[in-house]
């Protein structure tokens, strides 16, 4: 049984579950419940849970597939694709997948000097004067859950409910007309827009 967007899910074996890059995820224990012994493992191969004891055993630890997890031990060595396996001693009693799809970043909402909403998808533009303030209200993608996210805009953070005066945002970048803004999750880049000054 897994934990993930929110839900538990039960895989059966060879089955294989899409997750997006970034997600997070639990394994919460095997089914039925009568396997449970010392010797059970469940092995999520790219994993380390305990960094001091290295049993081979992952359940119960909360595993950020953005950071969690050595590429080097996806099954074709890209990140991708990863394998979980439940052994008893030696004897393994089933195994699953998890395939990880790339993160994408469908819109971020601002909105400008506290009256007017501005929707940007991904390589769109906003221009804005260097007297106007923005505040994030909000990032979507294809990511479960909202924490963790907001942009990058010349070495500044705005998160989404924040509120920031472009003359600051663009401080020492001035001299730029346009200005790439990174969306970001857990050191993620999700995607790029752009601000351009008028």
């Amino acid at each position: 049984m897994i934990e993930a967007c929110g839900h538990r899910l039960l895989l059966s074996d060879g089955e294989t579950l899409d997750l997006v890059k970034g997600e997070r995820m639990k394994i919460v224990d095997i089914i039925p419940s009568f396997l449970s012994s010392p010797e059970l493992k469940v092995n999520f191969k790219g994993f380390v849970g305990n960094r001091k004891n290295n049993t081979g055993e992952d359940r119960g630890y909360t595993i950020n597939t953005a950071t969690d997890l050595m590429t080097r031990y996806s099954l074709n060595r890209k990140g991708n694709m990863y394998k979980i396996i439940a052994s008893l001693e030696e004897k393994i009693l089933g195994r699953f997948f998890i395939r990880l799809r790339p993160p994408e970043l469908d819109y971020v909402i601002l909105k400008v000097n506290g009256d007017c909403h501005r929707v940007l998808r991904a390589g769109e533009m906003l221009s804005l004067s260097s007297r106007d303030e923005i505040r994030l209200e909000e990032i979507q993608t294809n990511i479960h859950g909202k924490s963790g996210f907001h942009l990058s805009i010349n070495g500044h953070i705005l998160k989404p409910g924040e509120t920031r005066g472009v003359d600051l945002l663009f401080r020492g970048a001035l001299g730029s007309r346009e200005h790439e803004v990174l969306v970001k999750k857990d050191g993620m880049i999700l995607g790029r827009i752009r601000l351009a000054l008028e």
